[in-house]
């Protein structure tokens, strides 16, 4: 069943399951203004503030609690170190082993760290940047979201690190990071320099720093962008949310579809 959706204050006759992240009053996509911390209606978007950077999240929302939550259990249940990504991490080569295992790995990599600095790290990252993004999608597209810029990773490891075994919420997160690039495309003030420093910043440290899957990193980046234009395009035609899922959907299964055809064209040795 389809969510029951609110009422633009600025346009009643438009409807929509946007709000203000600062004053909660229901807004159409054409009030909106994307900014890192939230969307914002007309009224409030000049009224925003500096924040620490431990709150910029805002209140935290169930999803992204969820997924903190079950990373931290695969985490302290053996989806860590080595024994985690020999048992659950993701290598191309897995797709065509004989039981393709690496189909349900492309999945499983997504919760499997390699230290408690790695985790932190990507934990402390969903944390300040997940809450604003879901929020703004609810909960079903924003799960969507993550999951399918996560499988997108796993296009980036194939394409650009086919040797590599990887794991690790970095490709979803990468795809959160996109998402955000293109809300703030689509905002009025089309101001780049926080987003674009943030991803720039945390794609150029992918390069420096030993054993880093930074091929996920550039394909959850491309998913989760890809995704957020589609969501926004619906969005602009008032296309219905089962609609919004249904192109979720097809986004994940071109990532696994994408993944899959190029595993079978390298010589694996």
């Amino acid at each position: 069943m389809d969510e029951v959706l609110s009422r633009c204050y600025r346009h009643p006759d438009r409807e929509t399951g946007l709000e203000c992240s600062s004053c909660s009053r229901p807004i159409c996509p054409e009030c909106m203004t994307p900014t890192p911390v939230g969307q914002r209606c007309p009224d409030c978007r000049g009224t925003q503030q500096v924040i620490r950077p431990r709150a910029a999240g805002g209140s935290m929302m169930p999803v992204t609690g969820a997924l903190i939550v079950l990373n931290i259990a695969a985490y302290l249940l053996g989806g860590s170190g080595d024994a985690g990504f020999n048992r659950w991490g993701f290598w191309p080569g897995y797709l065509t082993d004989g039981d393709h295992s690496g189909f349900y790995r492309m999945f499983t990599s997504m919760f499997v760290h390699g230290s408690l600095i790695h985790i932190s790290f990507n934990m402390y990252f969903l944390y300040v940047l997940g809450p604003s993004i879901e929020k703004r999608l609810g909960t079903i597209r924003y799960l969507l979201l993550y999951g399918a810029a996560g499988l997108w990773g796993a296009v980036g490891i194939v394409v650009f690190q086919h040797q590599t075994l990887a794991a690790g919420a970095s490709g979803a997160l990468f795809g959160l990071m996109g998402a955000l690039a293109v809300l703030v495309h689509h905002s009025a003030a089309r101001d780049f320099s926080r987003v674009g420093t943030m991803i720039v910043i945390n794609l150029g440290l992918g390069f420096v720093i030993a054993n880093v899957g930074w091929g996920a990193h550039v394909g959850g980046l491309v998913g989760g962008a890809l995704l957020m234009e589609v969501y926004l395009r619906l969005e602009q035609r008032r296309a219905s949310l089962t609609a919004a899922y249904g192109a979720a959907l097809a986004v994940a299964v071109a990532a696994v579809a994408i993944t899959y055809t190029i595993a079978q064209t390298i010589t694996w040795t």
